[in-house]
């Protein structure tokens, strides 16, 4: 069970990193549970669910403090019932608040290979399925899973598609990138009623959901940290991709890192043009992130450049373009200096 866990862990990090989502979780704490699953049907999922939740009504009600203790955002129940792959809470409304149903419960048969690990946690943190299967809304107008047009794939929070089946691929939905195998766009753009983008509504939740508890053991990056609880009849976390101003800044939910994430995906992720220097970026900052990552004195002069970056981002449109503009010459100036030395 240990290493079933250990892969939907490492599975779901994975599908964060090649959707370009930020957040990575962290495993705090396995443990089994005295706890008999319910019947394996509807009612059954819902009670285990609703039982894992409560905190008062004699049904794993110690989870709750080693939660506390460990300092887990989410909690996640794996068990040997096969008659859903998942079920979890879904935040419709982006509030700290939620902290108290972040929870879901999860199949041991599905937990890894079809991710249903991540798509149960996806619900935790405000996302949902894919528009034809979505009874409700998501956190944020785009936050649905997408289907391959052809019918060829779909992403991490869709279901299967109508008439055909699809196969579930380790991505979630990002109109900005292709996919490996059609070459399709894996989601719609913009806020309207197709909209589909569980990758920057991830990227949206992070904050809130990294701060459902706050973190007992110290790590060099800030992560969404989950506690997995295993019933016994059946049933590390990673640092994040080290970007420029992660790196200057020491956490990808720094302030001014939000404000730079938030301005790729409210502008450059919408057009041709940014869609493309994103890519761009994506191929060639590892590197230099890293010299800067490395180096406390690469790291007060990349705070202080993007400095007026981020202010011009933040207090005027006039400047929308300025911020890729000193991404190249920042590039560009590092590279040149890695290949020097």
């Amino acid at each position: 069970m240990q290493s079933l866990v250990a892969l939907a862990v490492s599975e779901t990090n994975t599908g964060y990193s090649q959707s370009q989502i930020f957040q990575r979780i962290r495993l705090v704490h396995s443990t089994e549970v005295a706890y008999t699953e319910s019947s394996d049907n509807d009612a059954g999922w819902s009670s285990d669910l609703s039982r894992l939740k409560s905190k008062t009504d004699g049904y794993m009600d110690e989870i709750h403090a080693l939660r506390d203790q460990y300092g887990a955002d989410l909690v996640v129940l794996i068990t040997a019932n096969t008659y859903y792959c998942g079920l979890g809470y879904m935040m419709s409304t982006l509030s700290s608040a939620f902290e108290s149903s972040a929870f879901c419960v999860v199949s041991r048969t599905c937990a890894t290979g079809y991710y249903s690990f991540a798509h149960e946690m996806g619900h935790n943190m405000g996302s949902h399925h894919d528009h034809a299967n979505a009874d409700s809304k998501g956190v944020y107008p785009y936050s649905f899973g997408y289907q391959s047009p052809a019918k060829v794939w779909r992403t991490i929070m869709a279901y299967n598609c109508a008439g055909t089946s699809c196969t579930r691929i380790n991505y979630w939905s990002n109109p900005g990138l292709p996919s490996p195998g059609t070459g399709e766009l894996m989601g719609v753009a913009g806020t309207g009623p197709t909209a589909a983008d569980n990758h920057s509504s991830l990227n949206g939740t992070a904050f809130t959901v990294a701060n459902f508890r706050q973190a007992v053991v110290t790590t060099t990056s800030t992560s969404t940290s989950t506690t997995t609880t295993v019933a016994p009849s059946g049933s590390g976390g990673g640092g994040v991709d080290c970007f420029i101003a992660t790196a200057a800044y020491g956490s990808y939910l720094d302030p001014h890192v939000v404000v730079l994430r938030n301005f790729r995906d409210r502008y450059l992720q919408t057009n041709k043009p940014g869609q493309y220097f994103v890519r761009w970026y994506y191929n060639n900052s590892p590197p230099v992130a890293e010299l800067i990552r490395e180096n406390e004195t690469l790291r007060i002069i990349t705070r202080v450049l993007l400095t007026p970056v981020i202010l011009a981002i933040q207090y005027s449109t006039f400047f929308v373009f300025f911020f890729i503009l000193f991404s190249l010459i920042l590039i560009v100036l590092f590279l040149r200096v890695q290949r020097g030395s």
